[in-house]
């Protein structure tokens, strides 16, 4: 009998670790589906992150590219501006200038010119500004504005 009570004995453990065996693999099976789970998670969150970027940045690109369409329409109004005011006459005649004058809110101004002994003559001015100077000033502007048109 102790032949077939060790047989028992071994029976009984050999039923003990097949349910053993069983309960670990159902609990491994369950673990890699918790992990699965997870994963498919993890994935559907990151997926969500990278659609949000990709939306700030098509927002970002769009307000960068209106930006830069707004830049280029002012800086043609301002290259036409400034091909209208370079394209003006501008006028020689000492009217003309006086007309100029009173269109910038400015006087004519009366010059007396006077001569010393020494050899020099001095100019007084009688008002706000000497015209002598503004007519170089214009020179000087338009020498500028030549310049320009070169380059344009």
């Amino acid at each position: 009998m102790s032949q077939n009570n060790e047989l028992e004995k071994l029976q009984a453990k050999r039923a003990e670790l097949e349910a053993s065996s069983r309960l670990l693999i159902e609990e491994q099976e369950m673990l890699e589906k918790s992990v699965q789970d997870l994963e498919e998670k993890i994935t559907i969150e990151e997926i969500k992150k990278e659609k949000t970027i990709i939306e700030d940045l098509r927002k970002r690109n769009t307000a960068v590219k209106e930006s830069i369409s707004s830049l280029e329409a002012k800086k043609k109004e301002l290259e036409s501006k400034l091909n209208q005011t370079l394209q003006l006459p501008i006028s020689s005649s000492p009217e003309g200038e006086e007309g100029d004058l009173a269109e910038e809110g400015l006087e004519p101004v009366e010059v007396v010119p006077e001569e010393f002994d020494e050899g020099f003559t001095v100019t007084a001015v009688v008002g706000d500004a000497l015209i002598e100077d503004q007519k170089v000033v214009r020179k000087s502007s338009s020498r500028q504005e030549k310049k320009k048109r070169r380059f344009f």
